[in-house]
């Protein structure tokens, strides 16, 4: 039975760090778990990297996205941001899959996934971690 495990919380909370510690700390856990890449319309921070932090396109371009039933889009801080629904249950058939971002976009992840309900996201300054069992 495949994890979805979600580090989530508003930017600048930390789920980068906790991420990284998580590598460093326990690397056989942290080597099964796929990133999730998602499309963003924002640009990208220092040090972030196309295809591997994000697939940063114009907004114009993950709009278009919206036709696609494959893609679930959701808008967090102004910015449009898109994930590929089947390629996340493909990885589900074969692995874990670890999503760090906005709770808000987390929340439409478990909704479109098939996962229990969550309660809203409330607005927080903290960082949370969730593990979601799929079947």
């Amino acid at each position: 039975m495949a994890r979805l495990v979600i580090i989530s919380g508003p930017s600048g909370v930390g789920k980068t760090p906790l991420h990284a510690a998580l590598v460093r700390l326990r690397p056989d856990l942290a080597a099964g778990l796929e990133k999730l890449v998602l499309f963003n319309t924002r640009p990208a921070r220092p040090g972030e990297r196309d295809g591997v932090d994000y697939h940063f396109r114009p907004r114009p371009v993950v709009e278009a996205l919206s036709a696609d039933a494959r893609y679930a889009l959701v808008e967090a801080r102004g910015d449009l941001q898109a994930v590929d629904l089947t390629a996340l249950t493909e990885r589900l058939r074969h692995g874990d899959a670890l999503f760090e971002g906005n709770p808000f976009v987390a929340g439409r992840l478990i909704d479109a996934q098939g996962f229990a309900a969550i309660p809203r996201p409330r607005r927080s300054r903290r960082c949370a971690v969730s593990t979601w069992r799929h079947s």
